[in-house]
């Protein structure tokens, strides 16, 4: 094959990605409308062929998204437990790792004996449920502290 057979079969196969990869953003962004999910303008295509402007629908006028609707998509997207969340801490020594986020009694849990203190921390230690503020603050790391970045991992 010469040199101008490979730009020909290249060229070929690029237009054929092309046309895939618009089909595809196509669809997604029916998928979009169909879940009243606003599609952001700079999220618009700038190359449309005449083959694909058919099968774009008529859209809505872009916008921003509210963040209720931010939210609502994440937690469709992403299914797990609600009841309880984790969140990341680093030590000084350079360890780290992932911990549920709880509330603890650390005035029972100090008052305890050196040997019923992981019991009584058991058992009264309370789990954070995962809401709607949590994964609001999530991007902004808003339960950032010395030790512990909050996070839903």
């Amino acid at each position: 094959m010469n040199s101008v057979d490979q730009k020909l079969s290249s060229s070929a196969s690029s237009a054929v990605e092309v046309r895939r990869l618009l089909e595809e953003n196509a669809r997604l962004r029916c998928l979009l409308i169909a879940h009243s999910i606003p599609i952001p303008e700079a999220a618009q295509p700038t190359l449309q062929t005449p083959q694909t402007l058919n099968a774009v629908p008529e859209a809505r006028k872009p916008g921003i998204a509210t963040a209720e609707q931010r939210i609502a998509l994440f937690r469709s997207l992403f299914r797990g437990r609600e009841d309880v969340f984790a969140i990341r801490w680093e030590n000084n020594d350079g360890r780290s790792g992932y911990m549920p986020k709880a509330d603890r009694d650390w005035k029972s849990y100090l008052s305890a004996k050196d040997e019923d203190r992981k019991k009584v921390d058991h058992l009264t230690r309370t789990y954070r449920p995962l809401t709607d503020d949590v994964i609001h603050g999530h991007p902004k790391c808003a339960y950032h502290q010395n030790f512990a970045r909050g996070s839903i991992y």
